[in-house]
């Protein structure tokens, strides 16, 4: 397939722009002066006894942020582990009360969700909403070892 002339030219304007939002979208999720500053959060998740692998925890805050609708969230590893991240891998949650959501989708990739795919969820939408949460859990300043979340 022939090479139009207006090809170089559209490829000169786009990849800057592409680089540009690469560098640029991940800053819109890094913490600020006014950001709230956040503390470790760790847990567990198993079912049957089982660790629930690629489910999906997230902290919903009990109290009306303002403009700060961050919701810290985690991924249950294959020991059962999870930690929360709000800015960065790992980092945890603001201090205050949360309500506990747990997702569980059928397909290993816990962001097909976040990219307006919809996948089933193991746990048929039981604890996904947050005005019904799985749990209700207060993060305090320091290190936070939630108890094992367990589900039968």
């Amino acid at each position: 397939m022939p090479i139009s002339p207006s090809q170089p030219r559209f490829a000169v304007i786009i990849a800057p722009l592409i680089v540009a939002a690469v560098l640029v979208i991940p800053a819109c999720s890094s913490p600020t002066t006014d950001s709230p500053r956040v503390e470790p959060v760790s847990g567990s998740v198993f079912v049957n006894g089982n660790p629930a692998v690629g489910a999906v925890v997230t902290f919903h805050p009990a109290a009306p942020q303002g403009q700060n609708k961050l919701r810290p969230r985690g991924v249950v590893q294959a020991d059962g582990t999870f930690r929360l991240t709000t800015y960065t891998t790992g980092d945890g949650a603001a201090t205050g009360d949360y309500a506990v959501t747990l997702y569980w989708p059928e397909k290993d990739d816990p962001d097909l969700e976040a990219r307006g795919i919809e996948v089933k969820d193991r746990f048929q939408n039981r604890f996904k909403d947050p005005s019904r949460p799985f749990k209700r859990v207060t993060v305090r300043e320091g290190e936070n070892a939630l108890e094992r979340f367990t589900v039968q």
